[in-house]
């Protein structure tokens, strides 16, 4: 049964960006220190409630492929699954910018697959 090993890594973005906001490139670096070889990375990414489910949608893609690919240039080797969340799992209201803004995100998961390494 796979277990989350730790606090997600969190990176925040702007409204209808794709490239992440603040202090990101430390939040994506400590992924590779706090990342064990056996553990698997779930990136999940999560929109605000503005715009269509689709445009959403594809929008949180692009986002976790960012950071997929970040991670990757990076030299980091464990496996990576996205998920994309989209217009779901709200952390804030959507009723004002800085709920939104909570609320557009994606959120780096470390998942140990126990019964595959032990």
């Amino acid at each position: 049964m796979p277990i989350e090993r730790r606090e997600p890594i969190v990176v925040h973005f702007g409204f209808d960006k794709t490239v992440p906001v603040g202090d990101w490139k430390r939040a994506l670096e400590s992924v590779e220190r706090k990342a064990a070889p056996s553990d698997r990375l779930l990136i999940e990414s999560y929109t605000d409630d503005k715009g269509s489910a689709r445009y959403n949608d594809r929008l949180a893609r692009q986002r976790a492929e960012f950071v997929r690919s970040w991670l990757k240039a990076r030299g980091v080797k464990n496996p990576m699954e996205v998920v994309v969340k989209g217009k779901c799992c709200y952390v804030a209201p959507n009723d004002t910018e800085a709920g939104r803004a909570a609320n557009r995100r994606v959120e780096i998961r470390f998942i140990h697959d126990k019964e595959k390494y032990e």
